[in-house]
């Protein structure tokens, strides 16, 4: 689906695309009236500049966050690792709300999605 961060516009429909700048809080990227089971995009920023972008689907039976694709700014495929458990592997998939570490250009962040009425996503720099 998305390979490159220049994608989403092309692979999904503007409306299911959101930007997200690192430090993002509770950022609504799909609101209480848009299907939270068609697959999104998020463009991740930092200081402005896009640095990866993800394409996410969400499964409400099973409260978990499906990654279709997930690339830097360069077009290299990025890995979700688990906080709670490292080095158990990159995840293809996020429980609801839990909190995974993605590397992007050299440097690590911290992203959670969740979702209830709306979809949103917390984007923010990794403290060691």
């Amino acid at each position: 689906m998305l390979e490159c961060p220049d994608e989403p516009v092309a692979s999904l429909r503007s409306e299911r695309i959101a930007t997200v700048e690192s430090g993002a809080n509770a950022q609504i990227v799909a609101g209480s009236t848009a299907s939270k089971t068609e697959p999104f995009g998020l463009r991740l920023t930092d200081g402005g500049e896009t640095i990866g972008a993800i394409t996410a689907t969400f499964f409400p039976a099973n409260q978990v966050f499906k990654f279709q694709s997930f690339v830097d700014a360069d077009c290299h495929a990025g890995q979700v690792a688990s906080l709670a458990q490292p080095g158990a592997g990159p995840l293809v998939a996020i429980p609801n709300w839990t909190e995974v570490r993605i590397d992007l250009l050299g440097r690590s962040y911290v992203l959670s999605l969740g979702a209830g009425t709306d979809i949103r996503v917390n984007f923010s720099p990794f403290a060691s």
